[in-house]
């Protein structure tokens, strides 16, 4: 096993799930899609999406 060098402690590292996900990632062109619907026009309406236990 290979041993892990350790980074500066005092130093916060901020990273995001896009930074993460290739650029031919296959999520990208879904999220591309879904970002195009017109939500409205398909009928969608806002509402509170409550857990089911």
């Amino acid at each position: 096993m290979h041993h892990i060098a350790e980074g500066c402690r005092h130093q916060m590292e901020i990273s995001s799930l896009d930074c993460n996900i290739d650029t031919e990632n296959v999520v990208r062109f879904i999220y591309a899609f879904v970002c195009k619907l017109d939500l409205v026009k398909l009928k969608f309406e806002r509402g509170i999406v409550s857990p089911v236990f």
